[in-house]
């Protein structure tokens, strides 16, 4: 490779890796907001009423907020990469357990770790997306990368609702494990990785 062809490809933005952080955030936004979309259909589904089904946004919600910081705070260390394909595989499992499980028990746990999840996610984004961007285009990796928490924003709700018409609110929530599994795939085959933060530049969790 010439030297006008190494310095053109550093110039140049990671297009695909970038999409697949993206995906990452299209998926995380979407399996928080999809179940408003499919509250009558959950609350059918469970037997339960549709405030109770209004729970599952709840229990995002919550795990985001009780969890996320200090589990975020404990990974600080580890390699983005394979932090990253365990959060998207954990959201492969508990959108699983959503879409199999009869028990809202059950359901709601899985939820409360979905929350989790998501703070992990959004934790990594922003910085994984600076990193694998030459500094003068850092932003417009970052604008890309959060694209797709804009457009799970604008259509989660519709596609919740459309979803839950055409083949059930359980085989949405298995439509976004699929999801997941495909963006694992994508992951490891080109989005690179990088080492944690070195142990004196970690925040604390106090």
């Amino acid at each position: 490779m010439s030297t006008n062809t190494a310095t053109r490809s550093a110039e140049r933005l990671p297009i695909g890796a970038l999409l697949a952080l993206a995906m990452a955030a299209f998926i995380t936004l979407l399996t928080e907001i999809m179940p408003a979309g499919l509250l009558s259909s959950i609350a059918q589904g469970m037997n339960v009423s549709e405030s109770l089904a209004g729970q599952f946004i709840t229990a995002y919600a919550v795990g985001a907020l009780v969890a996320a910081i200090p589990v975020t705070t404990l990974t600080q260390g580890m390699r983005r990469r394979p932090l990253l394909l365990i959060v998207i595989a954990g959201f492969a499992m508990v959108n699983l357990v959503t879409a199999l499980s009869d028990s809202y028990a059950v359901s709601l746990a899985a939820r409360f770790f979905a929350g989790v999840f998501g703070g992990i996610v959004w934790s990594l984004l922003a910085g994984y997306a600076v990193r694998l961007s030459p500094p003068h285009l850092s932003g417009r990796a970052i604008a890309i990368s959060g694209a797709g928490a804009t457009i799970a924003l604008v259509l989660g709700v519709p596609l919740g609702a459309w979803l839950g018409r055409a083949i059930g609110w359980q085989g949405a929530f298995g439509l976004m494990t699929v999801l997941a599994l495909v963006l694992m795939v994508w992951i490891v085959a080109i989005v690179p990785d990088f080492p944690g933060q070195a142990k004196a530049k970690r925040q604390a969790l106090s």
